[in-house]
């Protein structure tokens, strides 16, 4: 669950850029502030396409009407025009598919099944080369360019996922077999649903570490370890040394060195790198164990929260969402700052909302 949190709240930031030609289209309003134009997505802009009853007016226009229905998907709460203006797509495409060549037709469908920002780039942009090879206006030299760079980044993938199946057979993978998923390969390729350009290699393959050694702990927490052993590892964590695995159970001291070595060798990268902000991603590791502690002390006490409200506050902390959004924005370099790291830590209404569009799911 929580790489989904993830995946959904990048995806969509990185998707910003994209539709600005959809909101453009369909009415939004681009101004000028201090010599940086910015834009102005206001939905009181739609109002223009519908008629005096309130209605939106009836249009062929299917490019159009995608356009629209793409825009509409990036509304916020309260606005109702745009959930209109999607109800409205939505059914008067539908109606027009039978009428349609095989190719608008498929596109049609696809666009109504997974809007596009909510689609990972470089799937769409496999599926997307395969629609563009059959357009009799393509550019043959711009299709050549699409398929050498589809290829060369995908050589590049599969270089990495070859070095983190490697990393994953250090720990001995097998003696975990019983309770754990082995998902190394889901979590690259939702890696790629945050960064897939090529320079930040480093940050996808340390991010897919990162969270599967997540994933093991939350696995160990939820089916293998009793308490008091989980407790003793969050200790041990929180020490931070080699000597302290003495202490664990046989099964743990593995893991426990595992651990250790790979969050100390991002850590130790990242600074080689000058990035101000390494100690991070031990602190974000170690909270992480923490909350699927206080998840478990209630299901040992057979605690059932009595409203939502309580319930979030563990489970908002214990879905990683804060937690993978800083440790992704740590690792791509230096795009981020302390103070938006630890406004992150207080868990704001943006990560909160992004929490809960996933339960609501």
């Amino acid at each position: 669950m929580s790489c989904c949190v993830m995946f959904i709240l990048m995806l969509s930031m990185k998707k910003a850029a994209m539709t600005t030609y959809m909101l453009y289209r369909c009415g939004s309003i681009c101004s000028e502030n201090m010599g940086t134009m910015s834009l102005l997505v206001r939905h009181d802009e739609f109002v223009k396409f519908r008629d005096d009853q309130g209605n939106f007016a009836t249009s062929n226009d299917v490019k159009c009407l995608l356009a629209l229905y793409d825009a509409a998907h990036l509304r916020t709460r309260g606005e109702e025009i745009l959930d209109n203006a999607i109800a409205f797509t939505k059914s008067r495409l539908q109606s027009m598919i039978e009428t349609l060549d095989p190719e608008l037709a498929a596109e049609v469908e696809y666009t109504l099944e997974t809007p596009s920002y909510r689609r990972v780039e470089r799937v769409e942009a496999r599926r997307y080369i395969s629609v563009y090879e059959k357009r009799a206006t393509r550019n043959d030299t711009i299709l050549e360019f699409a398929k050498l760079d589809y290829n060369i980044l995908q050589a590049l993938y599969c270089e990495e996922l070859k070095a983190l199946t490697l990393w994953w057979k250090g720990l001995q993978s097998q003696a975990y077999a019983r309770f754990a998923r082995d998902r190394v390969a889901e979590m690259h390729f939702w890696m790629l649903g945050i960064v897939y350009e090529p320079h930040q290699s480093y940050a996808r393959m340390a991010l897919a570490k990162w969270l599967k050694l997540v994933s093991l702990m939350d696995d160990i927490c939820d089916n293998y370890s009793t308490t008091e052993e989980y407790d003793m590892f969050i200790s041990s964590l929180e020490r931070w040394d080699k000597q302290s695995s003495e202490k664990l159970p046989a099964y743990m001291k593995a893991l426990f060195i595992f651990m250790l070595n790979t969050i100390s060798d991002i850590m130790e990268e990242l600074k080689l790198q000058k990035n101000k902000h390494a100690e991070f991603v031990k602190e974000l590791f170690i909270d992480m164990a923490k909350r699927y502690g206080a998840e478990r002390k209630w299901r040992d006490e057979h605690y059932v929260p009595a409203k939502v409200k309580e319930h979030l506050q563990i489970s908002v902390g214990s879905s990683a969402s804060m937690h993978i959004v800083n440790v992704s924005f740590i690792l791509m370099g230096d795009i981020t700052t302390r103070e938006a790291i630890e406004w992150a830590f207080s868990y704001p209404e943006m990560i909160r909302a992004v929490y809960n569009f996933l339960l609501s799911k």
